[in-house]
């Protein structure tokens, strides 16, 4: 993550990451696959709140 980034916008997407691990099916699997191919807990979250940003952007 860049450091210039909003430092709140990147907390938030990360919780949001973090507890849909337990409610949204995809997310877990998502995050299971990072897993698998041996990224770290973090780096894992990172990608799945990243996965959340573009779907809220396009939403939006």
């Amino acid at each position: 993550m860049r450091r210039a980034c909003n430092k709140h916008l990147r907390h938030a997407l990360y919780w949001l990451a973090f507890n849909s691990l337990t409610r949204v099916e995809w997310a877990r699997q998502f995050y299971d696959a990072q897993r698998a191919k041996g990224k770290a807990n973090s780096i894992a979250l990172r990608s799945l709140s990243n996965k959340w940003a573009k779907i809220i952007f396009t939403i939006w």
